[in-house]
Order: structure tokens, then sequence, then C-alpha cells
């Protein structure tokens, strides 16, 4: 799972940023939101909400072409599996740089050993997560982790 934070800074100071919690392993773009003309301190509130997510761990800056592959890839992952993206995510994509080649591609990892996942534990999935793959990638062909039982 990866939580990242796009911003842009307006010539006011102000920030407009976009937040996407991403499932490379399966669902992609689970969630979603945006801010438009925040006050700087509105992003530290969210970096340490996010932080707090991560039992504390602090998130770190990373160039723009690995979250947006990041993006980009585990949605279109999921698109092949037969999810969409969190609705919201027809509005935060306009935050990110366009998907084309003028962003440098960088080869990512999406599912585990190249096949779904779905890691159970801090929450649970509705049962159709598992129609779905059943019906588009066959039953036995993804992964499950259960929280006190692993099936991987």
């Amino acid at each position: 799972m990866a939580m990242i934070i796009v911003s842009r800074k307006h010539t006011t100071g102000n920030l407009t940023f976009g937040s996407y919690q991403v499932d490379l392993y399966c669902l992609g773009v689970k969630d979603t939101f945006w801010s438009f003309n925040a006050l700087p301190d509105e992003m530290e509130i969210i970096k340490t909400q996010f932080s707090n997510f991560f039992g504390g761990e602090e998130l770190i800056k990373v160039d723009y072409p690995l979250v947006h592959n990041i993006i980009y890839g585990a949605e279109g992952f999921a698109g092949e599996l037969g999810f969409s993206p969190h609705k919201d995510f027809a509005l935060t994509q306009y935050i990110l740089e366009e998907d084309d080649d003028k962003v440098e591609y960088i080869e990512i990892e999406f599912g585990m050993d190249g096949r779904p996942a779905v890691m159970m534990g801090m929450e649970q999935y509705p049962p159709e997560v598992f129609k779905i793959l059943d019906k588009n990638v066959g039953p036995g062909n993804y992964y499950v982790s259960g929280e006190d039982e692993n099936t991987l």
C-alpha cells in the first residue's frame, strides 16, 4: 500500500494537492481526495495523518516520475483485473501530469510475483473482490493472506 501526496504550489504560496491511497497488489487507487488553494499548514496536517497511518513512519520525498508510475501503473493493473479506481480519481487525476511519453517510464512490479494478491488484516475486503478475481483471473490464480492464517 502506498500513500502518496502530489502537490502544486500557487504563486500565493497556497497549495493544490491530491492524496492517493494505492494498492499495488490488486485494487489500484483505493481512495483519493484533494484540496484546492490550501494553506501550507493544511498540508502539514495531512502529512501527519499519513505518518500516523503508517505507525509514525515519516513521509519521504521522491521524484514525480516514480509516484506517477505507481499511481497509473497500479490503476492499469487493477483495471485489467476488473477493478475501477476510486470515484474521485475522475477529478484527482487532473492534479497529475498526463499519462503519456513525456513522463519517464519506470518499470514497477504490480501484484505479487505478477499475480494479484489480497492482504487481509487491517481491513476486510467485501466478497465482491473475490468474485471479480474468480471471474477475471480464475480461482486459485491470486494470493490471499489472512491476519491469522497466511494462505499465500
